[in-house]
């Protein structure tokens, strides 16, 4: 079972390589952003582990997917089974073509478009028992702490306040300032995905703009749907 979290591209990818949907799971939720005290069961997950079949985490260094890792060993740890066969193919840093372009991504739907998922497969490696437990539990402490949102720093899974981000969205902002003056909601949204690469969603980032601007720190322009 080849796993994703929050990554629709990367599940189409594998599925057009000839993958039979059986075969993919995709969690939609992103798990590092808001409520995480209660969670359904995986159910799909739970009938491929009672099958004895293997797992495969497609993990980045975003926050969704770390915390999707976290979330996996934590039913994992749930159901007793730390020792089934869970392997993770990690997102490369970068990638250099024959033609010498360097591809950089933060998730894996941007890397499997250009590029045989397969030949990533091949570079897995088993994750411990023991490593499923420490992450089951930290997924405990998380839930019970239960942030706004959830963000690696320094390695390590946090729980961090809603306003987290919110720097990067003033210093986009100061920039975009300091090149046209005026600018629009989508134009400080791609500033702050293109300029930073923090592996976090547009709705999030939008969301801080949101509020920012209703906060008084932001002027956009009139028309800030375009």
């Amino acid at each position: 079972m080849n796993i994703f979290f929050y990554d629709p591209t990367a599940a189409a990818c594998l599925r057009e390589a000839g993958l039979p949907a059986s075969q993919i799971f995709c969690l939609e939720q992103d798990l590092s952003v808001g409520d995480i005290a209660a969670q359904a069961e995986p159910v799909e997950l739970l009938k491929a582990v009672q099958a004895g079949e293997p797992l495969l985490l497609w993990l980045s260094q975003r926050p969704v997917d770390i915390c999707g890792l976290h979330w996996l060993a934590f039913w994992l740890e749930t159901w007793q089974v730390c020792d089934a066969t869970v392997s993770a193919v990690w997102l490369p840093r970068f990638e250099e073509r024959p033609d010498g372009v360097v591809l950089i991504s933060t998730h894996w739907g941007e890397m499997l478009l250009a590029n045989n998922c397969f030949q990533y497969a091949a570079q897995a490696e088993r994750l411990p028992a023991n490593f499923i437990r420490g992450c089951a539990w930290h997924w405990r402490d998380l839930q019970q702490e239960n942030a706004p949102l959830r963000a690696v720093v320094n390695g390590r899974l946090v729980g961090v306040a809603a306003d987290f981000y919110d720097c990067f969205v003033r210093q986009a902002a100061a920039e975009l300032r300091r090149k046209q003056g005026e600018f629009r909601r989508l134009e400080l949204i791609g500033s702050v995905l293109g300029n930073y690469c923090l592996g976090i969603s547009d709705e999030l980032i939008a969301s801080r703009v949101e509020a920012l601007a209703a906060a008084g720190e932001l002027r956009l322009m009139v028309n800030i749907s375009k």
